[in-house]
């Protein structure tokens, strides 16, 4: 009985194989031979690239386990230059083709960085807080709406659904960095997305410098010194809540931008100068709103909007009354301030709404409107100097930029032509200039004008709303009309 069984066993086992091995014979017969299929794709960095302007785009996901300072994977770009003055915190400026200062423009998300504070810059931000860093060289976009002459840098920070890393480093001077980023989103479009940095350095590295006996106010010689007060520290975050892929929204974001540092200026345009009681510290709390939306009412039709309010504090302090030296010895002085006696609050306030209206006529046609608004209100005020008439004097500047765009695309051409309107006014005595960016405002010089008196304060035809009366109560606006007309084609 057990024989037969185990025979039994044997041959259904065996019909099984043949049955499998005649399926697959046929299964073979029946297939085909395909050829080899290639999926080929474009990064976005790519796709900028290609773009009918002079565009350099870097990739920071390779920078995001060193976090890499942004200004530092700046400096390899193509024409690009930064220039440091020291440490960490020190000032540093950026030229890119020649041009520099406020010919170049800074952006994060698309936003200008211009109010943002001395203490949310590029020194500061790690390069694992943003995806890419696009930067444009001589024509801008017209949905950035600047008025920049010479190039823009646009950060683009990294748009993961989920994802949360931290950095942190230390280095020579007791220098610390620490970033921590992360973005949470939920199934049904609530979104979370936070970046901060802390920064601190005594840089109190050594320097050759000049040693004077302060007794006798005499050069001793020169030998290798530690600075002794150059520390610097900071602390920034940003942080935004909202919905996305919403049926009315692709994002829908409330933020807030805050900020705040501390320098210690350790010398003057020169070495000869030595200070030891030379501050500078700064805070900034910037409100923001982000709404964006394609394909809105019919296919092709993009609208994003961006509205900011700045709000700047900056304190310069320098009213200590005694005199340094590169050992870091003091003596008594017979006045106070070490280079320019202050204690200057200087403080801003800026809105800024920017409207983006994008619409793809065909796969080779598209048109661009932008609109950007911007109203900024500058008062400082000197303790050293109660009497000073322009102690807490408001000073104002309004721009109103208007840009419209159409790009042409066939193949590997590209061409863009766009005008942009820059009317500027600004008003109050001493009226700020749509370049100024430093915390101390120059008068223009004093010319005679058609309908104010002789010293009326203006570089310009100037619009009197009290001609006798004139800037000396706030009262005078100057006008300034720019409109400019770009056009570029290129090939990829």
């Amino acid at each position: 009985m057990y024989h037969f069984n185990a025979k039994t066993a044997l041959f259904a086992v065996a019909l099984v194989v043949f049955s499998t091995q005649a399926q697959a014979q046929q299964d073979l017969h029946d297939s085909i031979d395909l050829k080899e299929v290639k999926i080929v794709g474009k990064s976005k960095a790519r796709r900028m690239q290609e773009q009918a302007y002079a565009i350099s785009v870097v990739d920071l996901a390779k920078q995001y386990i060193s976090a890499t300072p942004l200004n530092k994977v700046l400096n390899t770009v193509t024409s690009v230059k930064i220039r440091e003055e020291g440490g960490l915190g020190s000032n540093y400026s950026l030229s890119m083709n020649g041009f520099s200062g406020n010919q170049v423009k800074f952006f994060i998300d698309g936003i200008p960085m211009d109010n943002f504070g001395s203490s949310f810059n590029l020194a500061n931000i790690s390069a694992n807080m943003a995806d890419r860093i696009e930067v444009y060289k001589g024509v801008l976009p017209v949905y950035l709406g600047s008025d920049a002459l010479g190039g823009a840098v646009n950060i683009v920070t990294r748009r993961k659904a989920n994802y949360l890393d931290a950095t942190y480093s230390v280095g020579s001077y007791n220098t610390h960095r620490a970033a921590v980023n992360g973005v949470y989103t939920s199934k049904g479009g609530f979104t979370l997305r936070a970046n901060a940095f802390a920064n601190y350095s005594d840089n109190d590295y050594k320097v050759y410098a000049p040693i004077v006996d302060l007794a006798t106010n005499k050069l001793q010689g020169e030998e290798w010194v530690s600075r002794f007060n150059d520390g610097y520290r900071s602390l920034g975050i940003k942080l935004e809540s909202g919905v996305v892929t919403k049926s009315w929204a692709d994002y829908l974001l409330f933020g807030i931008i805050a900020s705040a540092d501390k320098r210690n200026v350790q010398t003057g345009a020169t070495m000869d100068a030595v200070y030891g009681g030379v501050k500078n510290n700064s805070w900034s709390v910037i409100p923001t709103i982000r709404y964006k939306k394609d394909d809105l009412l019919l296919p092709g039709l993009s609208l994003s909007l961006y509205g900011t309010y700045s709000m700047v504090n900056t304190h310069n302090v320098d009213t200590l009354a005694r005199r340094y030296n590169w050992l870091g010895e003091s003596v008594p002085s017979t006045s106070a301030g070490e280079a320019y006696l202050t204690d200057a609050t200087i403080s801003e306030r800026q809105w800024q709404v920017n409207a983006n209206v994008n619409y793809v006529i065909t796969d080779h046609h598209s048109l661009t409107l932008n609109n950007v608004f911007s109203a900024l209100r500058r008062k400082s005020d000197d303790k050293m100097y109660p009497d000073y008439e322009m102690n807490n004097v408001p000073q104002q500047l309004t721009k109103n930029i208007t840009g419209l765009g159409y790009q042409i695309r066939y193949n590997r051409w590209n061409a863009n032509v766009f005008g942009k309107s820059l009317p500027t006014i600004s008003a109050g005595r001493n009226s700020l200039s749509a370049s100024t960016t430093s915390a101390m405002v120059l008068p223009p010089p004093i010319i005679s004008c058609h309908r104010c008196r002789p010293r009326c304060r203006s570089s310009m035809p100037t619009v009197c709303l009290r001609p006798l009366r004139c800037l000396a109560t706030d009262s005078c606006r100057r006008v300034t009309p720019t409109f400019v007309l770009r056009a570029a084609i290129t090939s990829t």
